[in-house]
């Protein structure tokens, strides 16, 4: 197969779904549509006055629809009259008012007005904080939206307030879960989401210390005087704090009445690809063979394991599913008679965003996520994975000794609208991560390609 064929058939499965989606309504349909939102609520006003309650529903369904159709200024306008309702009719600190409030920071951050974005979130951080507020769902909720609010700033607002973005996810997230333990109990299934989300949260902030830079020793320090840890004792300190996360997580599945042991099986899954994440190739081994045998425990095949298995898969994974059948949405069998099956291993990666290009989007947040575009500049590569084995690499002018990464890479093709640092590039495959093929819980040596697209320019 040529190498132009095969990123073709790539790209074709990671831009189907999009495809799929590009069919805008009519144009005409769409005026009518804000011509009749526009008529009821000046039917309202007129009847009722501006800032009477019964406007709220056509505030809300109109915001939406000016956001949905880019039209953020005017949806500026109407969310501000939605809020001002609020606070008029139920008061200034009004609960009322969170789900609007998130809307408007992210209608900001949509035209890029991060400035104005930041100094909101300060606020609705702060009513977030009140004691006053009820704890129910929905304060959740909004806590964890502005959480992923924040990471979208890590990768489009000014990279000097990357460690700031990511501070304050953290803080966020922590104010959930505790918030959210006191009012459903230690063991509520609602929990394990929570947690891991703020794991994800923790690595982000590991992979920003390693490297280096103004947000590494932003998140490094620890006194006005600008003294600064090492990175090696905040990464090591970041690695435990995951891990007690997803401990607490399986101890929470352990202890549901009846055990499910295939949550408790996905958690040692997870607990096994975060080992990987930090080079500890004992402790993944012992953790994905656990997570094989347990799943053999909870009465699926080994070869439906296998099946789960029998494809690397990059790292960190932005989903917790809570259950196999969740978990095995999107697994394709590959057919016993494709002899070529250990050759045509096919993996991609697509940047987060230029100012933070380690990782894949960790939140979908905005517009360009759900529009149909151009794939952009990319490069395509071979190369093998020797299952957990160490491989030593330099990264950054730093010696570096990882498992389960990319080795004896291969350029296939590339296509660039600017210059780039080949090495540079190598470097950052390199220090990626990969879930190893497991076959009966033992990790596998494989071939693999990879299609790496880089983030458009803000």
């Amino acid at each position: 197969m040529s190498t132009r064929i095969l990123i073709l058939s790539i790209l074709g499965n990671i831009m189907a779904y999009s495809l799929a989606c590009a069919q805008q309504p009519n144009v005409e349909d769409i005026g009518t549509e804000f011509e009749q939102s526009r008529q009821l609520l000046d039917q309202l006003t007129e009847s009722y006055g501006r800032l009477d309650r019964r406007l709220l529903e056509t505030l809300d369904h109109l915001s939406q629809q000016l956001i949905e159709n880019e039209r953020f200024g005017e949806a500026h306008e109407v969310l501000n009259q939605a809020i001002q309702n609020i606070r008029i009719n139920d008061g200034l600190y009004a609960q009322a008012q969170y789900p609007y409030l998130i809307r408007k920071i992210e209608n900001l951050a949509n035209v890029r007005d991060w400035k104005k974005a930041n100094n909101s979130m300060r606020h609705l951080a702060w009513l977030l904080n009140r004691n006053e507020n009820i704890i129910n769902q929905d304060l959740i909720q909004t806590i964890l939206q502005l959480t992923d609010i924040h990471l979208w700033g890590v990768a489009e607002d000014h990279v000097r307030l990357q460690a700031y973005h990511l501070r304050s996810a953290v803080r966020l997230n922590e104010v959930a879960l505790r918030l959210a333990t006191n009012a459903w109990g230690r063991n509520d299934r609602r929990l394990p989401p929570i947690m891991y989300k703020q794991v994800l949260q923790i690595y982000l902030q590991s992979l920003a210390v390693d490297v280096g830079g103004h947000t590494s020793l932003t998140l490094r320090t620890y006194s006005d005087s600008g003294v600064a840890r090492s990175r090696t004792d905040v990464i090591i300190e970041q690695y435990y704090s995951g891990l007690r996360l997803l401990h607490e997580m399986r101890r929470l599945y352990r202890e549901q009445d009846p055990l499910d042991i295939e949550a408790v099986a996905l958690t040692d899954m997870y607990i096994a690809d975060w080992q990987v994440l930090f080079s500890k190739a004992e402790d993944a081994a012992v953790a994905y063979r656990r997570s094989v045998d347990e799943l053999l425990l909870a009465g699926i095949d080994q070869n439906s394991i296998n099946l789960f298995f029998q494809n690397p898969v990059m790292l960190p994974v932005f989903d917790f599913p809570g259950s196999w059948s969740e978990a095995n949405m999107g697994v394709v069998a590959v057919p016993e008679s494709d002899s070529s099956a250990e050759q045509e291993t096919r993996l991609s990666f697509k940047q987060w965003s230029i100012n933070f290009p380690f990782v894949g989007a960790p939140v979908k947040l905005g517009l360009a996520h759900v529009q149909a575009s151009d794939p952009g500049d990319y490069a395509m590569f071979s190369f093998n994975l020797s299952g957990l084995e160490e491989v030593a690499h330099w990264y950054q002018g730093r010696y570096k000794k990882s498992i389960s990464a990319a080795q004896d890479l291969v350029w296939l093709d590339r296509a660039f609208s600017n210059p780039i640092d080949p090495l540079a590039l190598e470097d950052k495959i390199k220090s990626m991560r990969f879930r190893p093929k497991l076959v009966n819980g033992e990790a596998q040596s494989v071939s693999a390609t990879l299609l790496y697209q880089f983030a458009s320019a803000p």
